[in-house]
């Protein structure tokens, strides 16, 4: 490779880039992103802060203590210094819990409550609750009312036992138990632990992380390849090579296709750095931070900071380069826009592998959860590095180390396919007839002949 390789590249640039900034779907897109992230947050939070927390109206009258465990619990003073001071606790021993129960459903108007505390054999105080299915209580007011019993009966059941909250938490704690197995040798082999699987909306942040990139690999790669059949077909590419060397018209459009992508990146980060400014304008901090803790979604991004969103853009940059790369070879292989389907096909291939194995994680990670070796060790495979390392690392399931790993790896398969391309493709971009198969590519690069081709 010459540097005179790549006279005219700037030209081959500039050109490409100002079509792509007056296609539609890219003018398109990008507005409807830079709307949707400016304004989406600030509706949210606006809906979200206009619901004012209803007051829950309590008419409950009475709470009956049906109490079988004998703890010495002034239960008279359940409510005391709470919201629920107006509703009466009264201790009921001159008739059972079972007689209660039997009397209370035949009670139509009544708005009581009535609970039996007991104690189980295998170890745990039970509160049963009962009501009129009848009376006219509704369920947040009951609610209320159960809670705030617990609440005391808690605090009360450690002070009738006298000891400190730190040691009833002590005495609380779980007791685990484990079952250990042993080799031939007497060695310990602790038997490992299922992994648990993801929720739901992890699922569909994963799987969301790993179409968006495939939707902005594909448009770039796509765009690669029919603009290198279009010239090809039309012979346009046999002008632009009076000025223009084979090599500066591929790095020209891949470089131009890298930096639209770089602008829409930072035109939806400034979108939403607009829409953050705009709400701390109009809404108050606790409005805002109440708006996010509704949003069970965005809890999934346990790895989100400065670092990983850096890594994960390079990452997403790198693998566009890289298909570019292969696009572009596609599209030199055919000679007319009629055959670029078949051109395609070991491009599709790669990509499909690529993003099908992200997708399999994301499946098998809902199912039941994933041994973090496979993750890494599929994050590690160049072709689906950038369809899996950005979303388990901006969900805290792959590490910072292993991410970079990958991006080595997947840089070094880049610009060892770049080599490739320069070799073969001056040679390809003249050619015109039936569509090169991958050896014939081969055959022209010197590899299958051991020549410098032809």
């Amino acid at each position: 490779m010459k540097k005179n390789d790549y006279r005219g590249w700037q030209e081959v640039f500039r050109f490409s880039f100002m079509q792509g900034v007056k296609q539609k779907s890219f003018t398109g897109f990008l507005i409807f992103m830079c709307v949707l992230l400016i304004l989406g947050p600030i509706a949210l939070t606006f809906f979200q802060s206009g619901k004012e927390p209803e007051e829950t109206k309590v008419t409950v009258q009475k709470l009956y203590i049906f109490d079988e465990v004998n703890l010495a619990i002034d239960y008279e003073n359940a409510f005391e210094g709470t919201d629920l001071s107006d509703v009466d606790v009264e201790v009921r021993s001159d008739i059972t819990y079972e007689e209660y129960k039997t009397n209370i459903e035949e009670l139509e108007d009544t708005k009581d409550l009535g609970v039996q505390i007991g104690y189980e054999d295998l170890g745990y105080f039970q509160l049963n609750f009962v009501r009129p299915a009848k009376a006219d209580l509704s369920d947040e007011e009951c609610d209320m009312v159960i809670d705030t019993f617990v609440t005391f009966f808690e605090e009360a059941k450690r002070k009738a036992i006298d000891v400190t909250e730190e040691q009833m938490a002590f005495i609380n704690q779980a007791v685990n138990t484990e079952v250990l197995f042993t080799d031939e040798s007497g060695a310990i082999i602790e038997e490992e632990e299922a992994a648990e699987g993801i929720s739901m909306d992890e699922y569909f942040i994963l799987l969301g992380g790993i179409m968006v990139c495939l939707m902005i690999i594909t448009l770039n790669g796509s765009s690669v390849a029919n603009a290198i059949v279009t010239e090809k077909s039309t012979r346009v590419v046999e002008y632009l090579m009076i000025n223009v060397r084979p090599m500066a018209l591929i790095v020209g459009k891949i470089l131009s296709c890298i930096c639209l992508t770089l602008i829409q990146f930072g035109v939806m980060g400034v979108s939403y750095l607009i829409s953050t400014v705009i709400q701390k304008a109009l809404f108050s901090q606790e409005q805002i931070d109440a708006t996010m803790d509704s949003m069970s979604a965005l809890q999934a991004f346990q790895g989100l900071n400065v670092v990983n969103i850096i890594l994960c853009i390079l990452i997403i940059l790198m693998g566009i380069l890289f298909f570019s790369i292969l696009a572009g070879l596609a599209g030199a292989s055919v000679s007319k826009m009629e055959e670029l389907a078949e051109g395609m096909k070991v491009y599709q291939m790669v990509q499909v592998i690529g993003s099908y194995i992200g997708i399999g994680i994301c499946i098998m990670e809902m199912m039941g959860g994933v041994n973090p070796l496979i993750i890494n060790i599929c994050g590690l495979i160049p072709i689906s590095t950038p369809f899996i390392v950005p979303a388990m690392l901006l969900t805290g399931r792959m590490t910072v180390m292993v991410a970079l790993i990958g991006f080595v790896l997947l840089t070094l398969l880049t610009v060892l396919l770049y080599i490739f391309a320069a070799r073969v493709y001056e040679s390809m971009i003249f050619y015109n007839g039936k569509v090169l198969k991958l050896k014939d590519i081969l055959t022209i690069s010197g590899v299958r002949s051991g020549k410098g081709g032809k």
